[in-house]
């Protein structure tokens, strides 16, 4: 891998470190299910965009959810950000794997991963914020969803849900799941 990938524009080069482009372009198939999987993570990113007002402040007003009860209400809200998050880690892992048959490189979830662990600048955004969502995903995947929470505020004259993200429950690489494990398992 050469140095000169600072001053590769593509953001593939820029991960594996080098300027050399891809040694082929994927074929039909492969790029036919990359274009699903990006529909995918499109379709999950409206659904969950629906909730709430996103050009005024984001918020989730009761009012118009009356009927549902805030703990149904809740659910839908996390089911929405589950499905937009696992949708978006199959974007992700169709796209290493896309790009592994079109380079000369081993790529796989952990170049990306390494990809993003340092290097500041020289990696694109989507690859430096890649743990982030991962972390995320892996929590609602399992089942923890403690570094989110969606509460109820009314100290104005409108009630409205906000989600919360607690960075110190947050578990990006899923330790405290690894902890239990072993302790269950007498490791």
């Amino acid at each position: 891998m050469g140095s000169n990938s600072n001053f590769s524009n593509n953001a593939i080069d820029r991960l594996l470190g080098h300027s050399n482009g891809a040694q082929s372009p994927p074929d039909g198939q492969k790029a036919t299910r990359l274009e699903y999987s990006k529909q995918i993570v499109n379709i999950n990113f409206t659904q969950l965009s629906e909730w709430c007002d996103m050009d005024t402040d984001g918020y989730i007003y009761l009012e118009e959810y009356d009927s549902w009860g805030t703990d149904a209400l809740r659910v839908n809200i996390f089911t929405d950000i589950h499905n937009y998050l696992t949708s978006l880690y199959s974007l992700i892992e169709e796209l290493h794997r896309t790009i592994d048959t079109c380079v000369e490189n081993n790529v796989n979830k952990f170049t990306f991963l390494h990809g993003s662990s340092g290097g500041g600048e020289k990696y694109s955004p989507f690859i430096r914020k890649l743990p982030f969502a991962w972390g995320l995903r892996n929590q609602f995947t399992h089942g923890n969803y403690r570094c989110l929470t969606i509460t109820v505020d009314d100290s104005t004259s409108d009630s409205y849900l906000k989600v919360e993200f607690h960075k110190t429950q947050f578990d990006p690489r899923g330790q405290e799941i690894l902890k239990r494990l072993v302790i269950t398992s007498g490791g």
